[in-house]
């Protein structure tokens, strides 16, 4: 079993930010699997869905807190730290581009490292998307990353999502 989780934060006001990245592209690939709706489960703080071997879910905690859902996930499902996928938002990789890595520091992503700090392994697959503009990194990372996306952002995140899709239709045969 594997459990695919969209980090970002809860609420409208958030919905559509660059730190909500990991949760849309979850939404692409929940739309690309055919699952409809996430259910809430309060006792998970997420919302989830399952598809085959596949968990899909979106914590309903704040992004800085995230590991107090990996964890009631990772506890639920049973399912070693190497099961779990994490999608979220990363300001060292330009916008249009992503990596897959495993086993490696947050980085300085307090969401990562609130991962980290609950499960106390870093024996997680991270699908790492880049937020960041073609100008360079922002300034002030905390500002940024609260703001929304332009539509050729949009865009270049679409096909990276594809892109990402690909990966995992490949590597966790979810297709």
């Amino acid at each position: 079993m594997y459990v695919l989780v969209g980090l970002g934060n809860p609420g409208r006001n958030y919905r559509a930010t660059r730190h909500n990245v990991g949760q849309v592209c979850l939404d692409e690939i929940k739309e690309h699997l055919g699952i409809s709706d996430l259910k809430n489960e309060s006792h998970l703080f997420s919302d989830i869905a399952r598809y085959e071997n596949i968990v899909i879910a979106k914590p309903k905690t704040f992004m800085n807190e995230s590991g107090k859902a990996i964890l009631a996930l990772k506890k639920h499902f049973k399912i070693p730290a190497q099961s779990l996928w994490v999608f979220h938002d990363d300001v060292d990789l330009k916008i249009g581009t992503f990596k897959i890595i495993i086993g490696r520091g947050s980085a300085g992503h307090k969401g990562v490292q609130s991962i980290i700090n609950s499960i106390k392994s870093k024996s997680f697959h991270r699908v790492r998307i880049g937020i960041q503009p073609s100008y360079g990194k922002p300034s002030s990372t905390e500002s940024f990353v609260l703001e929304k996306f332009n539509m050729q952002e949009k865009n270049l995140l679409k096909e990276t999502f594809e892109k990402i899709i690909e990966e995992l239709d490949k590597t966790l045969k979810v297709n």
